[in-house]
């Protein structure tokens, strides 16, 4: 995936800095999580098996991710698990 400027800059923003719910920025800290990036490296299995993750959490980053055209990226690091 060819991944913008934009794209990355969203990537590498904290994500206290993003248009998160006040929620999810606080369950994303307790995560240890502090960029979009370290969440979509992690891959959603891995991010569901988390201590602290909730489907609710997942939601909202859904949304982000498909709205900005990043969905894919929770994806790609699950190929090495199934194959």
């Amino acid at each position: 995936m060819n991944i913008t400027d934009n794209q990355e800059e969203l990537l590498n923003a904290r994500i206290s800095h993003l248009p998160f719910s006040e929620s999810f920025i606080y369950h994303s800290q307790n995560m240890g999580f502090t960029s979009l990036k370290e969440i979509t490296d992690l891959g959603w299995v891995r991010l569901t098996r988390r201590e602290g993750f909730t489907n609710m959490w997942f939601g909202e980053l859904l949304t982000l991710l498909k709205k900005e055209g990043l969905l894919s990226l929770l994806y790609r690091q699950e190929q090495d698990i199934f194959d």
